[in-house]
């Protein structure tokens, strides 16, 4: 637990597992669809900030066939499983063990950044990128 992620506890509980699938599945309906809508590039580079155990991360590559995907995450168990998981979308679908908050300047380089659930988790979501909440 950090002060800019102050559930960083309890997000790292193995319970968690089932509530990510759990939330993915409810969200992914309605996402899947505004997703459909932005206009990507055909080869898209997204990144999904605060990836879990990247239930979206790999919707979001099945959807965009041509896109690369970046999940990011700072549990290394969820990272794990992750790439476990969706190893047969790799190298497409890859993930790193890193802080949003430390994104910075890197993130402007992708085509579509995507944080489903994690900003609604910290204190202050704009610490993270200022770019991201322009």
């Amino acid at each position: 637990m950090t002060k800019l992620n102050p559930q960083g506890k309890q997000m790292a509980d193995e319970s968690m597992v089932r509530n990510l699938d759990a939330q993915a599945r409810a969200i992914w309906p309605q996402e899947g669809a505004l997703f459909r809508r932005y206009a990507l590039p055909d080869e898209p580079y997204i990144l999904d900030a605060g990836c879990g155990t990247g239930e979206i991360s790999w919707r979001l590559a099945e959807l965009f066939p041509r896109a690369r995907v970046l999940g990011v995450d700072i549990i290394d168990d969820h990272l794990k499983l992750a790439r476990s998981r969706y190893q047969s979308l790799a190298p497409r679908l890859s993930f790193e063990h890193q802080s949003v908050f430390g994104l910075g300047a890197a993130a402007p380089a992708f085509e579509s950044r995507c944080a489903v659930t994690c900003f609604t988790r910290f204190p202050t979501p704009t610490a993270c990128s200022p770019s991201w909440c322009e």
